[in-house]
């Protein structure tokens, strides 16, 4: 018994010696430099994993609601039915889901359709009168020309009267002729002055009724343009109602799977506004996605095409390989991590939304320092390295990062003890990889 006490005595004054002691502290008694072996930091590309689990989500979900009151008149699907979705083309729609009486619209929609006709035969007849006053501009510029023209000839022959008629007076007062004959060529020339009065009037009458036609015209051109913006409202009210009765037809909206059903043949649909509840739930099954949170340090090093290993538990762990299709690039701000999402063919429904899995990312770190793992020493949780300065041991911290085989990621270096900023890694140093014996900060080294 005496004997185990000792012992144990012993190992505790060891342990206890061993504990106090800083890596590379001198050992009392220790001659002579310590055979070393020594290397270059490298810089080289990094390879190392991450694993991160994820949930299979449908790539797109979609809650389907009412968006008109009316009465649910057929069901025509349930969950776990396939659906089609539209043609690329737009000539076939999606599998009808459900059927929705609104009758009021419908009426409506019939009136604005026929309010839409009328504002039509409106255009019509708008463009039929501005032809008419076309027409009556026309007439009225030919009335006007032959007003002229007849003003013309009265002036012409007022002229000649007046100038016959004081030849005729000079003749009467030479009694070269009667003065009869003057009373007669006096009558001819008051005769044409009348005449030109009257052409005179004409032609103004003429004017008046060419500008009241232009005016008229002009009138009819612009109650074809009203006719035409009134029938384009009204048509576009009409296409409205249309619009809204294809509502009355809940339709899938792409090739996918009825994942919940909400309503029974009967009920009421009261859409509000804040509260809408859905009539089915569809979700998209040819292709699917997973959503992985990629922790902050290899955030860096993830995006678009880098390259993954997904793994499915509940399908017996079976892989796949597959390339990252989006990120979110902004790290979240209460996780510190990456939304990172792969996309997967479906085809045959085999990934079901909610499925489990994990996401091995392989990483590529380029132009990392690294060093090999047996020159790193560690107290409480501290990592020192010593280099070989000058024929002597000196002992730095350091802060390592991923591992590659043999190889361990440093971070810059600092010498123990100092107070001075970190300094990075130059490929200069002589790293003491190998040692036959304790090494001391300060202590002498020889290369072996």
């Amino acid at each position: 018994m005496r004997v185990v006490i000792v012992f144990l005595a012993g190992l505790t004054a060891f342990s206890t010696g061993c504990a106090n002691k800083a890596p590379g502290s001198a050992s009392p008694g220790e001659n002579g430099p310590v055979i070393v072996t020594v290397a270059p930091p490298k810089q080289q590309s990094l390879k190392w994993m991450v694993e991160q689990p994820g949930t299979l989500q449908a790539f797109e979900t979609t809650p389907l609601m009412a968006k008109l009151p009316g009465y649910v008149t057929r069901v025509l699907v349930d969950i776990d039915d396939p659906l089609d979705g539209p043609s690329p083309d737009g000539q076939k729609p999606g599998t009808l889901l459900a059927e929705i009486s609104m009758p009021e619209v419908r009426e409506e929609a019939k009136q604005k359709e026929a309010e839409a006709a009328h504002a039509r035969s409106g255009v019509e007849l708008a463009r039929k009168n501005q032809a008419a006053s076309e027409a009556a501009v026309n007439s009225a510029r030919a009335t006007v020309l032959e007003s002229k023209a007849r003003e013309k000839t009265a002036v012409s022959n007022y002229e000649r009267w007046k100038s016959e008629s004081a030849r005729v007076d000079d003749l009467v007062a030479r009694k070269v002729i009667d003065k009869q004959t003057a009373d007669e060529t006096l009558n001819q020339f008051r005769s044409a002055e009348g005449a030109w009065d009257e052409a005179k009037a004409r032609t103004t009458s003429a004017d008046a009724l060419l500008k009241e036609s232009e005016a008229k015209r002009d009138s009819m051109a612009a109650q074809v343009t009203s006719s035409l913006a009134k029938a384009a409202a009204t048509e576009a009210e009409a296409r409205r109602l249309v619009a809204l009765l294809q509502y009355a037809e809940i339709r899938a909206p792409y090739p996918g799977v009825v994942t919940g059903r909400f309503v029974h043949t009967g009920h009421f649909l009261q859409p509000s506004a804040g509260r809408s509840e859905p009539i089915f739930t569809v979700a998209r099954t040819d292709k699917v996605r997973i959503a992985v949170e990629v922790p902050e340090a290899a955030a860096g090093f993830v995006t678009k095409g880098t390259k993954a290993k997904i793994r499915f538990p509940g399908l017996g762990n079976s892989e796949i390989e597959c390339a990252v299709s989006r990120t979110s690039w902004a790290l979240n701000t209460d996780s510190r991590t990456l939304r990172a999402e792969f996309d997967l063919d479906n085809p045959n429904r085999k990934y079901r939304p909610g499925l489990y899995a994990f996401a091995t990312i392989g990483i590529i770190q380029p132009d990392t320092w690294v060093v090999p793992r047996s020159a790193i020493q560690y107290l409480d949780d501290q990592a020192y390295i010593f280099l070989m300065v000058d024929g002597k041991a000196v002992r730095y911290q350091t802060q390592t990062g991923h591992a590659e085989g043999d190889m361990l990621e440093v971070i810059r270096r600092k010498k123990a003890g100092s107070r001075d900023a970190s300094e990075p890694w130059n490929g200069t140093e002589q790293v003491i990889v190998t040692h036959q014996g304790p090494l001391t900060d300060g202590g002498p080294v020889s290369v072996k």
